[in-house]
Order: C-alpha cells, then structure tokens, then sequence
C-alpha cells in the first residue's frame, strides 16, 4: 500500500464527446453542471445546464447565488433579483450562468445540531454541501464537471473520477450513472490512499498532517464494507472515499464520506463512526428517504451500526439503555413529535426520536420477526427499492410480505404515537398452587395501551426463570410458575422494548442534566477561570446565578451546576469535603490537574441532577468545557489539556427490579450477650449513641444504666440530648451549677412548649447529671426553625436565623430519604405541607444535633460523650452517627431497644431487650386547658379526676397553684413538677359570678 495520486491525462477537449450518461430513466431530469472554483477570491462559477424529459413544471431554488442568465428553450427568463427560487412551466432545456460567494465564516460549535454547518470556498479548503448550485426539485441524473487549482484534489458523488490538467488548472468529471436528489463537493491538497474491499475501490483523501492516518481508515473501511456485504448484499457503488474536510462535519454522501478535521483523530472516529457512514450507503445515499413520509434511514442505520457494535461485544442492552436515557433526557411533552414526523435532526429531542426511537423500532420489529427474516426482509428492501424514494409504507409492505401477516397494528403504534410506553409494577406476591411457587404481579400501562412483549426473568435461589409475556391492556394481572423460592423478578432486563426508565434504572448523566427544563449554573465570588464556559452554558439554556442570589425554591427544582467544593449550596445538598478524613468521594477530583465532572442525583428532587465542575486553570477550562456535552451518557469526565482521559457511568439498576424476599430473622436466646458485656465493648469509643422511643421508660432506664456505668469508670464525658434546644444551654448550665430551681430550670429552657413529653421519663438523667456533675449538652435546633423550614422551606428563614443553621448538611442518604418518607405518609395530608420541606428540615434537625456534638468534642479532646436521641436519628447510623463521623472522623458505637419495627446487622451495633417498666408520671390535675387572653382557662374536666372531685368547673381561669402563678399552659406542669404524693396543693381560681362579677375560690387537691 502506498501513497497515490490520480494523475490521468486525458485530452481535454475529448471529455465533451463523452457519453454524459448511461441508459437511465427517461423521464428523471439531466443535469450537465460545469464550475470553476477560484479559493483565493472564495467564488464559484457555474454553468448549469438541465434536460426535463417530462412536461412537469419545475421548481428552481438558488439560495444565495447570484444568478447572471437563465435561459429556457433559447428564451432568456427574466427573474427577481430578490427572489430565492423560480417556478419554470412545461420542462425543456435550462440554461443558467451563475456564481457564488463562500468566504470562511465562523461555524459555532452548535451543540444541539452539529450537522448545520455553512459552506466555504477558501485557500484552506472548500467545503459546499448544500445550496451551491441551481438546485431543482427532483431526483435528477447529474454530470460535474469541477476546474481548480492545479494543486487542489476535488471529490464528490461518482463511480468513477477523471482528472486532466491546463493552464495550472486541473479539470475533474465525475462520472455517476445513478439518480441523486443532490450533490456535494469538497476539495483541498489532498494526498491520497487507495486500495480495494473485494471488487469497491477504497480512496482516503487526508491532508498532509494526517496522511499518516490513512492505513487505519482503510483497514475500517474493508472491515464495514466486508461485514456489511455479508449482512445486506453487495456494496452499491464502485468506489468509497473517506474524505477529511476543513469544516465540523460528519455526513454520507453516496459513494463517500465527508468527515471533520476536528474529529479525525479521535479513536472511535474510526472504530464505530465511521462504521455508520459506510452503512448509510445502502441505507439513504443507494435506497433512498422519501422525506415526505418521514426519515427511516437514521434509525436503522444507528441500530446496524453505532447499537450493532455494542451488540457484537455483548453489551447491546447497555445501547439500548442510553436511547431511553436520551429520549427522557430531551423529549419532553412541549416538543415531543411522532417518528412519522420525522425528517432530520434538528436539535437533541428529534435526534433522540428519529435516530433512537427509530432505532428500537427496528430492534423490536428483529424480536418479533427473529433473525433471518429481519435480514431477509432487508435485503429485499435494498433490491426492491434501490435507487428509489422509499417511505415507512413501503418498508411495512416489505417486511409484511416476508411476515405473511399484517404489521399495520405494529407501524402504527411505533410510527404515529407521540409518547412511548410507561409501566407500573406492583401487587407482587408469592403463592403457592398446589405446592407450585408462583409468582403473581399486576402490569398497569400509564399511557393509552400499547402490544408489548415484555421479556421477564424471576430468579430463584437455583436459576433464572425466563418468560415473554405479551401486554395490550390498561391493566393485567399475570402469573408466572417457578421451581423455587423466588427471590427476585426484573422486567425488560436488556431493554427490548422503547419505555420510560424508573428512577432507579436512571444514573445522573450529562444527558440529563442538559435536558432538564430548570437548571442553573451557581456561580462562586471568583469565578475567573470558569467565565470562558458561560457562553457555552447559556445557549444550552441554563441559568447563571451567585450563590448569594439564587432561591431555596429554585435549588429543590432544579438542575444545579457547581464549581465550589467548599461553597454553600454543595455544602448544604453534599457536605463538602470532610476536612480531617477527606472520605466524600469528591476529593477525587478536587486540587487535581485537568477539567473534572463529576455527576450525583439531586437529593432533594430526583427528577434533577447536581454536577460538580473542577478545573486547575482557566486554561483546562478553555480546552475542555466544550466538548463536555458530546458525552452525555456519562457521569463522571476527567480531561487534561482538553484530552478525555477517563470517563465512567453512575451504577443504575439494571431493568425494573422487585424484591420477591421477605426476610424472615430470628434471635437465638443462647447467643445473647449480657448488658456488662455490651457496656465492656462500647466503653471505650469516645461517642455512644443510645436510641430510644421517647414514651417507654425502660429505654430511658437503659440510658441511665450506660451513664452510671461510664461514670464509675471514671471516664470524662457530657450527655447529649435531643430534648434540650441549642438556645437554652445556659438553663441547663445555671440549674446544673445550682444558680436555678428546677422550675426555674424548665420555665426558662421552654421544656414544655419545646418537647412536650413527660419531664419525669427524663429527670432521673438529669438527676443523675446534676449530682455528679456530667455535662449536659443541649443538641437540638430551634423548633421554631424546624416549623418553619417544614412548611417553606429554607427560604422561610430570615437573615439571622440562617446564620444560626449549618453550612453544611449531607442530603443524600437515599436510604434514609426512603425512611422519612414512609413516616412522612403516616401524617395527615397537608396541602400546606410538602415532602421536600419536611425533608430539608429533618436533614437539619439531625445535622444540628451532628454539629453539636462534632463541636463540643473539638473543645474537649479528652471527653467522651452519651447521645440521646430518638431511634429514627440513630438506626442504621443515618441521622447522626455517621454525619458527625463526617465532620470529625471519631468512631462511635449505636444502641437501640428492640422496640422497632425491622432488625438486621446494619441496623444498630448493639440491639437491647429491656424488660417493661412502668413509668412515673408526673402529678396532674385532669384539666383540659387553654391559653386566653383573660388567662389560662380550663377547656374541659377528665372524669373521675382530681379536678372535678374538688370542684374545680369547665370555664374556671387558673390563677396560682400553691404559691406559683399561672401565666402560661406550661406553668401548671411545673407548679406541680416537685409534688408527692400525699402532697396538698392549693390551685386558686377566678369564675365568673351566678349572676354577675367574678369570684375568687381557692380548692385543696390531695396528690393521691
């Protein structure tokens, strides 16, 4: 193989006593088109001349030309200068005589359409594609004639090229016998490579600089050609060439391809891409689209190239996943569009319908067919059809005569629906019939039904079940009869039907974050080496907006872009960067040379994406941030100096999964370990966390019993509670230190506005605390803050009660978010209320608590600490524990009781069977009272209660009891929080008069 330039030299003159066309159709317009090229003035002139055999009238369209003379039949035509195009009547011969200007022109690097790129007639190359020539509305027989610079190589459609040379100029014909709707044209100082795929001539025609490419391009395009022929039939033409152009381009013409210098490089150029514009020679440029009855071609030849590639490796489903990952990432119900409709991209949306849909239109029309007849009805096609304008009709009628039954239900669906299938799975079970396992499941369509088969695999404990269930209803009920115990079913495993994905198929790609309709790129105070992205951003429709700008409402409903680790709106949603261990996953890409990306699931909306963007300069910016959207499949990029260098998809779930196990576990008695033995094992970690049910007294008992054991070890330690507000530690430290009563203590620290439950299950603790001296530190946050972050949201905070919540807060705990919500659904439907808020301000109940903690250990290194809290902050380490491990890194032990509702391995370290116990109460009344503006009044009387026996009445305002007055509801808990019994305790009240004026009465109540 060698280096080799087409040099034939052939008298000049007798290229015009050539036959101009072979035997063809007689009634298909001829078309002579004659141009001389001039780089250096970027111009075109050309004489066009076109025999209409038939006495159809005839449009003419011109786009920027300009037109010197048109001649019909010998009469000139006189035309409107401003006019585009002309409409000529009854055919003849036309004579036209025109020129173009195609000077170099900035093509944006338009991400939505790559393929709209301009022409240009320049000493660097020329490129003409479309509109540079008198361009008639029909499939005509063309013959060009080109003249160029002597040093120039020309290209376009032909089986054969002949080349001469005079007067420094060189004159190519190319010779092509077959009927084309178009022409192209690209030349450059080419050097040129040839060989031969059986009888197919093979040209590469690269400049100089990527010659040495030359070998590799031809060993692809044997392999596309050998392995085409053997799938579909010989190869349409005499020749192919692999042509490099100047301008971004990726087209297929008939006989060549026209491909980027941009792009040439890159490894799969050759490998995979261009394997597709070697197929398009069967498929578009020899049958060819009838464009009124919509484009077929881009779908399958995506499924015969880019999809059959994957699928020669094994990993078709993995293609066919990222289809249905585009369709939902860009088609949306404001520019959704059937795939009859389709002519050609235009933007990602109908690139995702014509190329993907039309794609797994043909995957599931093979599945229904099989192989041989998929293949057989193609090949037919291709015969039947070739050199002719070809419709979706045309193509049924194909395949139904191999079929021998109608498919009309089937193009149908596929070709004139605008949505595509969306399915619900539930009301799964197991069941035994007559000793057979079988499982049972209900299949509900959330679109108009569609006939689906749905390949289904349940696994068992010894093997894979696989069954194909057909679906044409709303709603069915199927079941399916195993050999064993089923552990799991998944539906549509390899992805053989066009579908909406689950949440849990979804993984956070670029894709997705391009297609959402809300997005937003949060800019940090220095954002000087991300400014040259912007650009580039906003015509992707994102938003640009600072941190300090940018709404809590927009965050829960967007897709976010952040350049800032350490900034606010990551730490808020992610946490940052532990600053000790440095464990969250983005330190990978953080003070990392290169352009990183790195992709997570919104946690706060899971329909969004957040993406994470890091760059060591301005310049990796520059070199990479372009090309980050041509790789929308993934989810994690890394560049260096603008080369990819890794890339990698989010794990996903792998077709529509659903758990058949329910897990049955036990507790062997003799396994059991002793309570001395636990507090041996836990005694040591610096953070023991003791979970409780706030109303059963024996847990509070069993958090009593760690303490004192902590304590007669000597250890140094404080107890964190969850009861106590951050805002009132100086109540606790004034009744600790003995400078308050303990009714001045829980008057002051609000206890029971704040907390509500029964003092008496925690004063034991506190108690214990006060004699000996144990710290008692007040974890939680402002429950006015909770309130009302719960119902707005953090845009409900003002100013300074924001300053008073973390920076930092880790929203992604998917498993905890699945928690909160079954315990979010038990509530009474609020329309007030929402999820998200109710999220956001658990998330920041836990975080407080976790920041509490993490911040007094950093003041006492030497300390130990017993947390308190409730059990949903502390199971499975998701509240608490592993958010303070977080910030600090320090181990911890989990206790829990065993009243909850699930016990497995992760759930706790430790799982505690206390014996029930009854709980003092604290003495009460058996009022029912309300504030008023008059005073604390009693609402209603408990029958049988000390109230009423003392003749205390419904309407009574409360006064004092003892010597406490009573300004508030809380007030009467704590005048009798110190009372025995036995105790007498005067209450005065104020009621109103039998006839008029109030009185005062004082009533003795004997605490029993």
């Amino acid at each position: 193989m060698k280096i080799k330039t087409i040099n034939m030299t052939i008298v000049f003159l007798l290229l015009f006593f050539l036959p101009a066309f072979p035997e063809q159709n007689s009634t298909l317009p001829k078309y002579n088109l004659s141009v001389a090229i001039f780089p250096k003035e970027n111009r075109i002139n050309g004489t066009a001349n076109i025999f209409i055999q038939s006495k159809n009238d005839i449009s003419i369209s011109f786009g920027d030309l300009k037109i010197n003379s048109i001649f019909q039949n010998g009469a000139k035509v006189e035309i409107d200068k401003n006019c585009c195009f002309i409409l000529l009547k009854r055919g003849g011969k036309i004579e036209i005589e025109y020129e173009g200007m195609f000077p170099e022109k900035s093509d944006r690097d338009n991400i939505n359409n790559p393929g709209n790129i301009s022409n240009i007639i320049s000493d660097k190359g020329i490129s003409l594609t479309k509109s540079w020539y008198p361009r008639i509305n029909a499939n005509s027989y063309f013959n060009l004639k080109v003249t160029a610079p002597d040093d120039f190589k020309v290209i376009s459609e032909a089986d054969q090229i002949i080349e001469s040379s005079s007067d420094n100029r060189k004159l190519f014909t190319f010779e092509f016998p077959h009927p084309v709707d178009d022409i192209t044209l690209a030349a450059n100082r080419y050097e040129i490579l040839q060989s031969k795929a059986g009888d197919t001539d093979i040209y590469i025609y690269f400049l100089k600089d990527n010659i040495e490419l030359a070998s590799r391009y031809i060993k692809y395009t044997k392999k596309y050609i050998d392995m085409y022929e053997r799938l579909l039939g010989p190869y349409p033409y005499k020749r192919f060439s692999v042509v490099e152009n100047i301008k971004p381009t990726g087209y297929s013409m008939p006989s060549y391809t026209l491909i980027g210098s941009n792009v040439i490089r890159l490894p799969f150029i050759a490998e995979t891409s261009l394997g597709h514009e070697v197929l398009h020679q069967w498929f578009g440029n020899s049958v060819y689209i009838d464009h009124s009855q919509g484009n077929w071609a881009e779908g399958i030849t995506s499924y015969l190239a880019d999809h059959y590639y994957y699928e020669l490796d094994n990993k078709g489903w993995r293609y066919r996943k990222k289809i249905l990952q585009d369709y939902i990432s860009y088609v949306k119900s404001s520019n959704k569009s059937s795939l009859i409709k389709f002519k050609s991209r235009t933007d990602r949306a109908s690139g995702s319908i014509g190329y993907g849909k039309g794609a797994m239109m043909f995957h599931m029309l093979r599945g229904m067919l099989g192989d041989k007849m998929f293949f057989d009805s193609l090949k037919s096609l291709i015969n039947k059809m070739r050199f002719k304008e070809t419709s979706w009709q045309d193509i049924q009628k194909i395949f139904e005569g191999k079929f021998s039954k109608s498919l009309d239900w089937f193009f149908q669906q596929w070709l004139n629906r605008d949505d595509i299938p969306s399915l619900k799975i539930d009301n799964t079970s197991v069941h035994y019939l007559n000793g057979i396992p079988t499982v049972k499941f209900t299949i509900t369509q959330l679109t108009k039904p569609y006939k689906l088969d749905i390949e289904v695999f349940v696994n068992t404990i010894k093997r894979k079940h696989k069954k194909t269930i057909h679906i044409s209803k709303l709603k069915e009920i199927f079941e399916i009869a195993v050999d064993d115990t089923p552990v799991s079913v998944v539906f549509d495993e390899n992805y053989n039907i066009m579908r909406t994905l689950s949440q849990e198929e979804l993984p956070p790609t670029i894709s997705g974050l391009i297609g959402d309709k809300s997005k937003i790129l949060i800019t940090k105070p220095d954002m000087s080496n991300y400014e040259g992205m912007f650009d580039l951003f906003k015509t992707n429709d994102f938003k640009i907006k600072s941190s300090k700008d940018v709404k809590d409402k927009e965050i829960l409903s967007s897709s976010l872009v952040l350049t800032d680790i350490d900034g606010i709106i990551y730490k808020r949603l992610f946490a940052g960067i532990t600053k000790k261990t440095g464990q969250n996953s983005e330190n990978i890409i953080k003070n990392r040379n290169g352009f990183r990306v790195s992709l997570r699931k919104h946690p706060l909306n899971s329909g969004s994406i957040v993406a994470l963007i890091n760059a060591s300069s301005k310049k990796e910016v520059d070199l990479a941030a372009k090309k980050i959207f041509r790789y929308g499949q993934y989810s994690n990029l890394v560049f260096n100096k603008g080369k990819i260098v890794q890339k990698a998809v989010a794990a996903s779930q792998r077709g529509i999964v659903l758990s058949m196990t329910h897990n049955v576990k036990g507790i062997i008695p003799g396994k059991a370990i002793g309570f001395d033995e636990i507090i041996r094992d836990v005694i040591n970690k610096p953070i023991i966390y003791i979970g409780e049910s706030h109303t059963s007294y024996e847990d509070h008992r069993v958090q009593l019993e760690v303490i004192r054991a902590l304590y007669k070890k000597s250890k140094k330690f404080a107890i964190g509670m969850e009861m106590f507000q951050r805002p009132f530690q100086v109540s606790i430290d004034n009744y600790l230190s003995g400078k308050i009563s303990e009714k001045e203590f829980l008057k002051t620290s609000e206890y029971f506005t704040r907390w509500r439950f029964d003092y008496f299950l925690y004063k034991e603790i506190v108690d214990y605390a006060k004699a000996k001296g144990i710290p008692i530190l007040a974890l939680n946050i402002d429950s006015n803050i909770i309130k009302k972050v719960s119902k707005g949201g953090l845009d409900a905070l003002n100013h300074e009660e924001r300053n008073r919540i973390p920076t930092d807060m880790d929203m992604s705990d998917s498993g905890y978010k699945k928690r909160l919500k079954k315990i979010y659904k038990l509530h009474p439907e609020d329309k007030t209320r929402n999820f998200n808020n109710f999220y956001q301000s658990q998330i920041l109940w836990d975080e407080t608590m976790a920041h509490t903690i993490a911040e007094y250990m950093q003041s006492n290194p030497d300390h130990h600490i017993i947390v308190l809290a409730g059990v949903g902050h502390i199971m499975y380490s998701s509240g608490i524990p592993q958010r303070v491990k977080r910030i600090n890194g320090i181990d911890y032990s989990t206790l829990i009781n065993s009243n909850i509702s699930v016990i497995d391995r992760s759930v706790a370290d430790y799982i505690l069977f206390p014996e029930p116990l009854k709980a003092p109460k604290s003495p009460m009344l058996g009022v029912a009272i309300k504030k008023d503006p008059q005073g604390v009044i009693v609402d209603n009387i408990i029958d049988n209660s000390l109230a009423l026996k003392a003749g205390i009445k419904k309407g009574d305002i409360i006064l004092k009891i003892n010597n406490d007055y009573i300004e508030t509801t809380s007030d009467i808990k704590i005048s009798l929080i110190d009372s025995k019994r036995g105790d007498s305790v005067k209450v005065k009240v104020l009621r109103k008069g039998f006839l008029f004026g109030k009185e005062e009465l004082e009533f003795q109540i004997t605490i029993p």
